[in-house]
């Protein structure tokens, strides 16, 4: 017989229920899988992934000073050596950006990153992307764009060298031609953008689709190519 291991089931359930959009029983399922991991022999999860998903539920339901206390625990496990997986501790810092950045504390985000970035340094690609990423972001937001352009830079050559992966390429594209939308540079944004909604309708992810049309919308306006525009507003 294979042993129980309690975490792992627990943890298997609740993912079912969130995915189901059901918080309140995968919250109850995670929550068993957390307090039982000291029994976790199996160790099919990396233990901070435990915590990130409860995270990812305080994040959706607007708790986010909560959603930080579990990210913060998903960073610290992550970065521990042993059975963890570095690219975890760089989703958790990226997550801890995110609940600053709906807030609207673009400076005091700021200020975390560079304080996690010295404690936390990114050891993987991924890592990097997700600092530049998120560093970019905070900056853009608070207005600070020359600050911004230097990891709009660091991205381009990650892309020119093709070292992003598939799945983050369409938010790296969406956030320079943003960026270049405010710097009020004049062909960049549509080159950017038009990138990130062709990757973004391939996955058929209509979120983004939409979030690029309204930027491109916006660029072509102000460019004066008014029926592209309205085109933008039509999709």
């Amino acid at each position: 017989k294979f042993p129980v291991n309690i975490s792992v089931t627990a943890f298997s359930i609740g993912g079912h229920y969130h995915r189901a959009h059901n918080d309140t029983m995968a919250f109850k399922y995670y929550t068993e899988a957390i307090e039982n991991l000291p029994n976790d022999s199996i160790r099919i999860y990396h233990h901070s992934h435990y915590y990130v998903q409860v995270g990812y539920i305080y994040y959706d339901m607007g708790s986010y000073q909560e959603a930080r206390k579990f990210f913060d625990k998903t960073l610290e496990l992550a970065s521990k050596s042993g059975n963890e997986h570095p690219d975890n501790a760089a989703m958790a810092i990226s997550w801890i950006e995110s609940c600053y950045r709906v807030e609207k504390k673009y400076q005091e985000g700021i200020d975390h990153m560079k304080q996690l970035t010295l404690q936390y340094p990114p050891s993987t690609d991924v890592g990097k992307i997700l600092m530049a990423q998120n560093m970019l972001e905070l900056y853009m937001l608070d207005g600070q764009y020359a600050k911004a352009n230097p990891y709009s830079d660091e991205l381009r050559n990650y892309l020119a060298q093709g070292r992003i992966p598939e799945m983050y390429q369409q938010f790296t594209y969406e956030i320079i031609g943003k960026l270049y939308m405010f710097m009020s540079s004049p062909d960049e944004p549509s080159i950017y953008l038009l990138k990130a909604h062709e990757l973004a309708e391939n996955a058929n992810d209509l979120q983004s689709m939409a979030e690029d049309g309204r930027q491109l919308f916006t660029v072509d306006s102000l460019s004066g190519k008014y029926l592209d525009a309205i085109g933008w507003f039509q999709k």
